[in-house]
C-alpha cells in the first residue's frame, strides 16, 4: 500500500483571496487542500459519477428501445409470414379454379354442354368463388369460337353442340 506523501507547494494568489482565506476559521493548508481536491478530486468525482448514472440510464432507455423494437420486428415478421401464406393459399385456389375452367374447356370443345346448373360448372364456382354464371361468362370469354347454345343445358338447347371434329377452328 503507498503512503501519500505531504509535499510543500508556494503559490502567489491575489490579496483579496489571501484575505478571505484569513478570514475563514480552516488553516491555510486545510483551505488549500479542501480547494485542490474540489478542483481535481471531488467535485470532479462527482461530475462523473453523475455523468455515469445518466449514461447508465442512457443505456437502459435503449436497451428498453431495442427490446421493443425486436417486439416490433417479431411482430412484423409473424404478419408478413401470415400474408405470405395467404396469398399462397390465393395461388393455389387460382390455380385449383384454372385447372376447373381448362377442364371444362376440353369437355366444351369434345361437344359436351355445359350450363350453370351443370355439376362441374357448379364445382369450379365453389373453387373460384363465385357465381357459377360467372363461370360460364368466363367460358364464354375464353373460348369466343364456341357458340352459345354450347353453354345451356344439353336437353333444352334449340341446336346440339358437337364440339370441332378434328379440333378447334
Amino acid at each position: 500500500m503507498m503512503m501519500s506523501e505531504d509535499v510543500q507547494f508556494f503559490a502567489r494568489i491575489p490579496r483579496n483571496l489571501k484575505q478571505l482565506i484569513d478570514s475563514d476559521e480552516r488553516t491555510n493548508k486545510e483551505v488549500a487542500k479542501t480547494a485542490f481536491w474540489r478542483e481535481f478530486g471531488g467535485e470532479r468525482q462527482e461530475l462523473i459519477d453523475m455523468k455515469i448514472s445518466q449514461k447508465e440510464d442512457e443505456e437502459e432507455m435503449i436497451l428498453q428501445h431495442i427490446n421493443e423494437l425486436k417486439e416490433d420486428l417479431e411482430d412484423v415478421r409473424e404478419e408478413k409470414q401470415a400474408l405470405l401464406s395467404k396469398r399462397e393459399e390465393l395461388e393455389e385456389e387460382q390455380n385449383a379454379y384454372e385447372e376447373h375452367l381448362q377442364e371444362m374447356e376440353e369437355f366444351l370443345l369434345q361437344g359436351r354442354h355445359l350450363d350453370p346448373s351443370h355439376p362441374r360448372v357448379e364445382n369450379a364456382a365453389r373453387v373460384g368463388d363465385v357465381d357459377p354464371t360467372e363461370v360460364i361468362e368466363e367460358l364464354k370469354d375464353r373460348n369466343p369460337e364456341v357458340p352459345d347454345y354450347a353453354f345451356v343445358d344439353g336437353l333444352h338447347a334449340e341446336e346440339t353442340w358437337n364440339g370441332f371434329e378434328g379440333g378447334r377452328e
